[in-house]
């Protein structure tokens, strides 16, 4: 809060006027280490059952996994007609939401956008499975080959998730508030075995890379940072993010959901300065001078990944969203654009951006599979 000066814009806003005034919510639950910045709301539960993108899918359900939580808490709430999310009550009780995603390049999801913006409403991290455990050969996504170091670090990785869990709702019970330090000092030494492990996996994954192509072979082993499902081939997360969209247009404030939208939504893309490469924790800076509008998520995002130089055909949640009359605003080939730059209106499928800006480099794992192949 302090760090990006938003208690001074509270400040300001209470000078001027008792009557608008914005208030601060963090809509992460306990188990979040939430609560601390100003006040929070409660979990509201949204159970999508058969208008989930998860029932009848071909997934392993007991595969679902999430990094840092306990994967046996997440697949409690999807299996069969069960598709629950928690999401936070002052998200649930608003009347209109303007959402303010930050676009940048995603390991997982390829891109963030408008869809995605959306991930941040829950109340618990529980209720979002992220990957399915495996490579592709055994009915996974988290990577594309099967590897027997990855499986072992997988697994590895899982148990040190559980340990922390497990920690920390310990810290919670026996000291309450005043665990804060404690928390942080268990974080600290948790991050450093994870790095540690990646490491090695690294090195690994080096060393069978160099070996293949000394051989000349023409397969390659995929980059040893596509782990936990950060590459193309994630089946798992764009259905995590498509169902939160509809839980936030359609799902009233006691979690029910209707067949008419519930709450205005609005969308406003901050690419002044916007994010490449390993987003989204540690994205490279692109500054694009522009910023995005529309009413429509489906369209916002469409739009955003040819500015981004990607071609929205290779995301699944975007193709889906857009077909989705749930989510569907308009057909990608009626997308029109209005810009206060001439070279940038009509019809999107005629507009080039790159005389604009420069096609960003996408994350590691969706490098040459992404990209628009421009003409």
């Amino acid at each position: 809060m302090e760090r990006g000066g938003y208690r001074a814009v509270r400040d300001f806003f209470e000078q001027q006027s008792t009557e608008v005034c914005p208030e601060f919510v963090d809509f992460r639950g306990p188990e979040e280490e939430g609560g601390q910045y100003e006040q929070k709301g409660c979990g509201v539960l949204v159970d999508l059952a058969e208008e989930s993108y998860f029932y009848g899918c071909d997934h392993d359900w007991k595969k679902y996994r999430i990094p840092n939580y306990d994967y046996r808490k997440v697949r409690q709430h999807h299996r069969g007609k069960t598709q629950e999310y928690l999401i936070n009550s002052v998200v649930m009780n608003a009347d209109v939401i303007i959402s303010l995603p930050k676009p940048k390049t995603h390991r997982k999801n390829g891109y963030t956008g408008a869809l995605k913006n959306f991930v941040g409403i829950n109340y618990s991290k529980e209720y979002l499975p992220h990957h399915t455990q495996g490579s592709v050969l055994q009915g996974g996504d988290e990577y594309k080959e099967t590897s027997r170091a990855k499986e072992q670090t997988s697994h590895l990785r899982l148990r040190i998730d559980i340990l922390r869990t497990k920690a920390d709702a310990h810290h919670q019970k026996t000291l309450g508030d005043g665990n804060r330090l404690s928390r942080k000092c268990h974080s600290w030494a948790e991050r450093l075995l994870r790095a540690r492990i990646d490491a090695l996996w690294r090195k690994y994954d080096a060393t069978q890379q160099k070996e293949a192509e000394e051989m000349e072979e023409q397969h390659v082993p995929l980059d040893s940072r596509m782990i936990e499902g950060a590459w193309h081939g994630n089946d798992t997360i764009w259905r995590t993010v498509l169902d939160l969209n509809i839980a936030v247009e359609y799902a009233d404030s006691m979690g029910k959901l209707h067949p008419n939208p519930q709450r205005k939504l609005l969308y406003l893309a901050d690419l002044v300065v916007a994010g490449e490469k390993e987003g989204p924790m540690s994205p490279t800076p692109k500054k694009v001078h522009a910023l995005l509008f529309s009413e429509k998520a489906s369209t916002l995002d469409g739009i955003l990944v040819k500015l981004m130089g990607f071609d929205w055909r290779k995301f699944a949640g975007l193709t889906q969203a857009m077909k989705s009359k749930r989510l569907g605003g308009i057909p990608y080939s009626e997308i029109e654009v209005q810009s206060n730059e001439e070279g940038l209106q009509g019809k999107l499928e005629n507009i080039d951006f790159r005389e604009y800006v420069d096609p960003f480099e996408a994350a590691a794992g969706w490098k040459n599979y992404v990209e628009l192949q421009q003409s």
